[in-house]
Protein backbone atom coordinates (compact mmCIF):
# COMPACT_ATOMS: atom_id res chain seq x y z
CA UNK A 1 0.00 0.00 0.00
CA UNK A 2 1.26 3.46 -0.82
CA UNK A 3 1.75 6.04 1.93
CA UNK A 4 -1.51 7.70 0.89
CA UNK A 5 -3.64 4.86 2.25
CA UNK A 6 -1.57 4.46 5.41
CA UNK A 7 -1.82 8.16 6.19
CA UNK A 8 -5.55 8.12 5.50
CA UNK A 9 -6.06 5.34 8.02
CA UNK A 10 -3.95 7.19 10.59
CA UNK A 11 -5.79 10.48 10.11
CA UNK A 12 -9.06 8.68 10.71
CA UNK A 13 -7.72 7.68 14.13
CA UNK A 14 -6.08 11.01 14.95
CA UNK A 15 -8.62 12.31 17.43
CA UNK A 16 -8.13 9.28 19.67
CA UNK A 17 -4.95 10.87 21.04
CA UNK A 18 -4.87 14.64 20.46
CA UNK A 19 -1.53 15.06 22.28
CA UNK A 20 0.23 13.15 19.52
CA UNK A 21 1.28 15.80 16.96
CA UNK A 22 -0.10 15.75 13.42
CA UNK A 23 3.39 15.06 12.08
CA UNK A 24 3.48 11.83 14.09
CA UNK A 25 0.17 10.75 12.56
CA UNK A 26 1.74 11.19 9.14
CA UNK A 27 5.18 9.65 9.83
CA UNK A 28 4.27 6.73 12.12
CA UNK A 29 2.13 4.78 9.64
CA UNK A 30 5.00 5.13 7.13
CA UNK A 31 7.74 4.10 9.57
CA UNK A 32 7.71 0.54 8.24
CA UNK A 33 8.36 1.77 4.71
CA UNK A 34 11.00 4.25 5.90
CA UNK A 35 12.94 1.42 7.54
CA UNK A 36 12.29 -0.76 4.49
CA UNK A 37 13.96 1.89 2.32
CA UNK A 38 17.00 1.96 4.59
CA UNK A 39 17.30 -1.84 4.72
CA UNK A 40 16.66 -2.14 1.00
CA UNK A 41 19.40 0.40 0.23
CA UNK A 42 21.72 -1.63 2.46
CA UNK A 43 20.84 -4.79 0.48
CA UNK A 44 19.22 -6.48 3.50
CA UNK A 45 15.63 -6.46 2.19
CA UNK A 46 14.07 -6.48 -1.25
CA UNK A 47 10.66 -6.08 -2.83
CA UNK A 48 10.31 -9.86 -2.89
CA UNK A 49 11.45 -10.48 0.68
CA UNK A 50 11.30 -7.92 3.50
CA UNK A 51 11.18 -10.00 6.70
CA UNK A 52 12.40 -7.35 9.11
CA UNK A 53 10.07 -4.51 8.22
CA UNK A 54 7.09 -6.25 6.58
CA UNK A 55 6.59 -9.17 8.92
CA UNK A 56 4.17 -9.39 11.80
CA UNK A 57 7.04 -9.66 14.30
CA UNK A 58 9.04 -6.84 12.70
CA UNK A 59 6.04 -4.51 12.65
CA UNK A 60 5.28 -5.35 16.28
CA UNK A 61 8.84 -4.51 17.37
CA UNK A 62 8.82 -1.28 15.37
CA UNK A 63 5.45 -0.38 16.91
CA UNK A 64 6.82 -0.97 20.41
CA UNK A 65 9.76 1.33 19.63
CA UNK A 66 7.40 4.01 18.32
CA UNK A 67 5.27 3.74 21.47
CA UNK A 68 8.34 3.98 23.70
CA UNK A 69 9.54 7.07 21.83
CA UNK A 70 6.10 8.70 22.04
CA UNK A 71 5.90 8.01 25.76
CA UNK A 72 9.42 9.31 26.34
CA UNK A 73 8.61 12.55 24.50
CA UNK A 74 5.06 13.18 25.69
CA UNK A 75 4.73 11.24 28.96
CA UNK A 76 1.24 10.32 27.86
CA UNK A 77 0.06 6.70 27.82
CA UNK A 78 -2.77 7.38 25.40
CA UNK A 79 -0.35 8.98 22.92
CA UNK A 80 2.03 6.03 23.31
CA UNK A 81 -0.78 3.55 22.71
CA UNK A 82 -1.89 5.53 19.67
CA UNK A 83 1.70 5.58 18.34
CA UNK A 84 1.83 1.79 18.78
CA UNK A 85 -1.54 1.28 17.04
CA UNK A 86 -0.92 3.62 14.12
CA UNK A 87 2.53 2.13 13.47
CA UNK A 88 1.10 -1.39 13.63
CA UNK A 89 -1.76 -0.35 11.34
CA UNK A 90 0.75 -0.39 8.49
CA UNK A 91 1.13 -4.16 8.54
CA UNK A 92 -2.62 -4.64 9.01
CA UNK A 93 -3.33 -2.51 5.94
CA UNK A 94 -0.60 -4.22 3.93
CA UNK A 95 -2.05 -7.58 4.94
CA UNK A 96 -5.25 -6.69 3.07
CA UNK A 97 -3.55 -5.67 -0.17
CA UNK A 98 -0.40 -7.82 -0.47
CA UNK A 99 0.21 -11.55 -0.20
CA UNK A 100 3.96 -11.56 0.39
CA UNK A 101 4.22 -10.74 4.09
CA UNK A 102 5.84 -13.06 6.60
CA UNK A 103 5.30 -13.94 10.22
CA UNK A 104 8.91 -13.17 11.15
CA UNK A 105 12.40 -13.28 9.66
CA UNK A 106 13.12 -16.84 8.55
CA UNK A 107 9.49 -17.61 7.73
CA UNK A 108 8.15 -17.75 4.17
CA UNK A 109 6.61 -14.64 2.62
CA UNK A 110 3.15 -15.95 1.93
CA UNK A 111 0.79 -14.08 4.27
CA UNK A 112 -1.83 -11.59 3.18
CA UNK A 113 -5.19 -11.37 1.47
CA UNK A 114 -3.68 -10.06 -1.76
CA UNK A 115 -6.27 -7.55 -2.99
CA UNK A 116 -3.67 -5.97 -5.27
CA UNK A 117 -2.67 -9.39 -6.58
CA UNK A 118 -6.29 -10.08 -7.44
CA UNK A 119 -6.63 -6.90 -9.50
CA UNK A 120 -3.27 -7.49 -11.19
CA UNK A 121 -1.36 -4.64 -9.55
CA UNK A 122 2.31 -4.90 -8.60
CA UNK A 123 4.96 -2.32 -7.86
CA UNK A 124 7.00 -3.73 -10.75
CA UNK A 125 4.23 -3.02 -13.28
CA UNK A 126 2.91 0.22 -11.80
CA UNK A 127 2.03 2.80 -14.41
CA UNK A 128 -0.89 4.06 -16.42
CA UNK A 129 -2.84 0.81 -16.54
CA UNK A 130 -6.16 -0.36 -15.12
CA UNK A 131 -4.72 -2.17 -12.05
CA UNK A 132 -2.57 0.85 -11.14
CA UNK A 133 -5.52 3.20 -11.53
CA UNK A 134 -7.69 0.93 -9.36
CA UNK A 135 -4.99 0.79 -6.67
CA UNK A 136 -4.58 4.58 -6.80
CA UNK A 137 -8.34 5.07 -6.50
CA UNK A 138 -8.39 2.74 -3.49
CA UNK A 139 -5.54 4.66 -1.83
CA UNK A 140 -7.20 8.02 -2.46
CA UNK A 141 -10.48 6.69 -1.12
CA UNK A 142 -8.71 5.68 2.11
CA UNK A 143 -7.14 9.12 2.38
CA UNK A 144 -10.45 10.91 1.78
CA UNK A 145 -12.25 8.69 4.28
CA UNK A 146 -9.55 9.25 6.89
CA UNK A 147 -9.72 13.02 6.48
CA UNK A 148 -13.53 12.93 6.66
CA UNK A 149 -13.52 10.86 9.85
CA UNK A 150 -10.87 13.12 11.41
CA UNK A 151 -12.84 16.27 10.60
CA UNK A 152 -16.14 14.82 11.76
CA UNK A 153 -14.75 13.58 15.08
CA UNK A 154 -12.96 16.90 15.64
CA UNK A 155 -16.25 18.76 15.11
CA UNK A 156 -18.06 16.40 17.48
CA UNK A 157 -15.40 16.96 20.16
CA UNK A 158 -15.85 20.75 20.09
CA UNK A 159 -18.18 22.18 22.75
Amino acid sequence: MAPTGHIGIALGLRNLAPKLPLAAWIVLPCLTDIFYGILSAAGIESQEYSPYTHSIAGAFVLSLLAAAAAFACLRDRRAALAAFAVTLSHIAADFTVWSNLSLAPGFPSNLGLGFYDRIGFSMATAGMNAPSLMATAFELLLLAAGIAVMRRSARAARP
